[in-house]
């Protein structure tokens, strides 16, 4: 088994609903995904939104951890919010993902020796970046 990225989550918080909070994995996350990801959730047609929204919920849902509403925090529960509240939740989500801190490995030298490396997370570990606050009313 190679090498494996480590789990990381963001906790999203938003000033237009207050009291909801969700916690979102924003990494590992495959570099195709991102980018339809934010096509979708920025790029609203005027086509068939229905697919659109059904194509949002298919890809965040498996992304969703925890959140603070009452139905649980899986695809059918994003199913059951308003739409301002799926959308708002996808939207943050994008937002946070290139903000994941990338583990850096250990530098190489030039024969002298230095104190100051940086050690990469086990592959065990979760980190989560500080809260990140987000309007589901905002747009790109």
């Amino acid at each position: 088994m190679g090498y494996q990225l480590p789990e990381v989550a963001a906790q999203l918080e938003f000033e237009d609903y207050p009291g909801l909070t969700a916690t979102v994995r924003i990494s590992p996350l495959p570099f195709g995904t991102y980018f339809d990801a934010v096509g979708l959730v920025f790029e609203l047609g005027d086509d068939d939104v229905r697919a659109q929204f059904d194509a949002i919920v298919e890809m965040f849902g498996p992304y969703l951890v925890e959140w603070s509403l009452p139905e649980p925090a899986t695809t059918e529960g994003l199913r059951a919010q308003p739409y301002q509240i799926v959308l708002g939740l996808a939207r943050a989500w994008v937002r946070a993902i290139p903000e994941v801190p990338v583990p850096l490995g250990r530098r190489s030298s030039d024969g002298d020796t230095s104190d100051a490396t940086s050690e990469s997370p086990s592959p065990s570990s979760t980190s989560e970046p500080e809260s990140s606050t987000a309007s589901p009313d905002a747009t790109a």
